[in-house]
């Protein structure tokens, strides 16, 4: 199974204030994120659910970027989409106090490798190299089968 694949295959999980505990996510790789009235926990990917699609090469992994996302729709800034949510969304008030109908889930495929550059090596960097390869591949995806790229991503 391919990266993209085993993205799109994934299933949907809550986004909360500790993700920690979710496997492989310290790592290197590309996530996506729902923005759904319906309860999505444990749910496949449906490509119409897709409302952002982010990746991350940092030394923090997918878990540290999504907590830039969730600092930024609470107001704090670090991650450019989340402020775009905050904004555009919770019309500039943070998330958790913003009452609405509507969940955010996310779902992610890491690619573990190393990234600190004194004692990465050169497979290290053919796989930072895949996870920037898979956040364009996965939009072209989209864009390929639904015809429009996420929501979030647009702007």
């Amino acid at each position: 199974m391919d990266y993209v694949d085993k993205l799109f295959s994934g299933k949907w999980n809550k986004l909360k204030d500790d993700i920690s505990g979710y496997k492989k996510i310290e790592f290197p790789g590309v996530y996506m994120l729902a923005y759904s009235s319906e309860n999505l926990i444990g749910k496949k990917v449906r490509l119409d659910d897709v409302f952002y699609i982010g990746m991350s090469n940092s030394r923090g992994g997918i878990e540290q970027r999504i907590y830039q996302f969730i600092n930024s729709i609470n107001g704090g800034g670090g991650h450019s989409a989340g402020t775009r949510f905050y904004v555009d969304y919770c019309r500039k008030k943070p998330f958790y106090k913003f009452k609405i109908n509507r969940s955010l889930y996310f779902t992610y495929a890491s690619i573990p490798c190393e990234v600190r550059k004194d004692v990465r090596k050169a497979n290290d960097l053919r796989f930072m190299g895949e996870v920037a390869k898979l956040e364009y591949y996965a939009l072209a995806y989209l864009k390929e089968h639904i015809g429009s790229e996420p929501e979030l991503n647009k702007k």
